[in-house]
């Protein structure tokens, strides 16, 4: 009988946990396990934001520092007033609209807002409305070239020399920097300086580099003044030995962007606007506007392909 109840209590005392506290202890853990990965999470996503912060800081200085390296060149090689400046050679007869804005700078106080007035329902909340800015001048190289000879056909021909600016620009151009095609873009304006430092402007509509000889092309309209025309201003014979350099106007103005137009930056907008891309894991983001940098053309539209984002998260531009 002894031996019996021995048996009962090792039995007893080595037995497993019943099934009520397996469940128990499972549930427990589990617990456990959620709240752990819940934190996590959490974590994750707050070190996210901080990172996006960041970024967003960063990308801002370098916005800001972009603006000020083309606000340096405001007005450089061409005029703080197109239309009114005393150097002008000849009138304003057919200037294209663009053209007929040509001036160093221009603010438009609250511009963002009247030329994309539905991407500003926040800055409207916030009592902000964001300028735009557009400036013209010679961003795209530091050189003035030399004409060798201008041709008059059904539009104007303008040769350049290939003399040291000649040079230098295809030397750089060898290491990266833009090539002449790029500098005379059609839809930008060439600045032709005369002997006696009077100037006008040309539409430029094309380039052709042939071997060593680069040609601009310029629109018929408006003509090129010549001193035979004018009496008093304008270039001589074949116009050589006057100055021709290229003058852009580009928008500065803070706006979400349309991806049907520019569907590059469709990754900024992984969850906004319907679109997400399979490739892109990312939180949706709320309403925002990005500070743009854009070419404007002799219709004073926008070059698309010239579009260049400079910062994201922009609030304001003043």
């Amino acid at each position: 009988m002894r031996r019996l109840r021995a048996r009962l209590r090792a039995r007893i005392s080595g037995r497993g946990f019943t099934l009520i506290e397996m469940v128990v202890s499972l549930a427990a853990g589990l617990l456990i396990s959620t709240a752990a990965f819940m934190m996590a999470r959490n974590a994750s996503r707050f070190f996210q934001s901080e990172a996006g912060i960041t970024s967003a800081q960063f990308q801002a200085t370098l916005g800001m520092t972009r603006l000020q390296a083309d606000l340096r060149r405001v007005a450089f090689m061409t005029s703080p007033n197109a239309t009114t400046d005393p150097k002008l050679c000849g009138g304003t007869a057919g200037w294209t609209p663009g053209m007929a804005q040509l001036a160093g700078i221009r603010i438009e106080d609250g511009g963002s807002v009247a030329r994309h007035g539905a991407d500003h329902a926040l800055s409207g909340t916030n009592s902000l409305s964001p300028d735009a800015l557009i400036i013209a001048g010679i961003f795209s190289t530091t050189e003035q070239f030399t004409v060798k000879a201008l041709e008059n056909a059904a539009g104007v021909t303008i040769y350049l020399a290939n003399d040291g600016a000649m040079w230098r620009t295809r030397q750089r151009a060898s290491q990266g920097g833009p090539a002449l095609d790029e500098i005379f873009r059609a839809g930008r304006y060439l600045r032709v300086v005369d002997q006696e430092g009077r100037f006008a402007y040309g539409l430029i509509t094309g380039t052709n580099l042939l071997g060593t000889n680069v040609e601009v092309n310029l629109a018929a309209s408006p003509a090129l003044p010549t001193r035979a025309a004018t009496g008093s201003c304008g270039c001589e014979g074949f116009c050589t030995g006057a100055i021709a350099n290229p003058v852009s106007r580009v928008l500065y103005d803070l706006r979400t962007l349309d991806l049907a137009t520019y569907p590059q930056y469709a990754g900024l907008y992984a969850t906004v606007q319907g679109v997400n891309p399979t490739y892109v894991k990312a939180a949706a983001t709320p309403a925002r506007t990005e500070l743009v940098r854009v070419e404007l053309d002799e219709n004073d539209a926008e070059i698309p392909a010239s579009l260049e984002v400079l910062a994201e998260f922009a609030v304001d531009l003043k």
